[in-house]
């Protein structure tokens, strides 16, 4: 008896030291962790004018509006921009003419007026270089000016730069224009084309829209504002990853 008792408190002393252990094992602190981040959306846009500082015409949303792809966002006030492609229309339109008249043949009635022009201009010549002649001699005999002989040399080159100005355009009349002018025309019709495409790409971002679809969380502009070029107006944040 004094045995099997003496085995009984053995075993029962074994069994509480053996859970007074696992109990401090389970109630020792766990190391903690704490870190700082930041949650971001996958999908995120800066929306922003590609134009020269303009007023805002208009903003379509608000903080929190709901967008999608294509919408557009905010109105740029293009008045200065369409009146500028205007203009360069005109010039292009200048110059397509231009190109066509050095492309066509002469008609009789030009090549007539020009002759009768070259006419005039070669009676003015005479009765120009006669007064010179006249004036020449008094001032050599020292009974003129030479203020006033200038003047007759002065008309006289004139004269003739006109005349062989003029003689010059008949013959493009007759011969038609050489292959170098009609080059500077076209030169001249695609210069001014190309300022009427980069007119209108400009008109084009006249209204800026969303290239994506989700949220707006950032609105920095309003109507009759100012927009900046290249300034961030509106953020636009897709929620569905992050």
């Amino acid at each position: 008896m004094i045995l099997v008792f003496s085995l009984l408190l053995g075993g029962c002393s074994s069994a509480k030291t053996e859970v007074s252990e696992n109990y401090k094992a389970q109630a020792a602190p766990r190391e903690v962790f704490i870190f700082v981040g930041k949650i971001q959306s996958n999908d995120s846009i800066n929306l922003a004018s590609k134009i020269t500082p303009t007023k805002v015409s208009k903003v379509a949303v608000d903080v929190e509006s709901k967008v999608n792809a294509g919408d557009a966002i905010i109105y740029l006030d293009t008045t200065d921009l369409d009146n500028q492609v205007k203009q360069a229309e005109a010039k292009v339109n200048t110059a397509k003419a231009g190109l066509s008249k050095v492309e066509s043949a002469a008609r009789p009635e030009d090549i007539a007026i020009s002759e009768a022009k070259m006419a005039s201009d070669d009676k003015a010549l005479q009765n120009i270089q006669s007064n010179y002649n006249r004036v020449k001699q008094l001032y050599d005999k020292g009974y003129d000016t030479k203020q006033n002989m200038e003047q007759v040399e002065t008309a006289l080159t004139a004269a003739k730069n006109t005349l062989t100005s003029d003689n010059e355009n008949l013959s493009k009349l007759k011969n038609g224009s050489t292959q170098q002018d009609i080059v500077v025309s076209q030169a001249s019709v695609k210069e001014a084309q190309t300022l009427v495409d980069s007119y209108k790409t400009q008109l084009s971002n006249g209204v800026i829209k969303s290239p994506i679809s989700g949220v707006v969380s950032i609105c920095n502009i309003h109507e009759g504002e100012i927009a900046a070029t290249g300034a961030n107006l509106i953020t636009v944040v897709n929620n569905d990853e992050f």
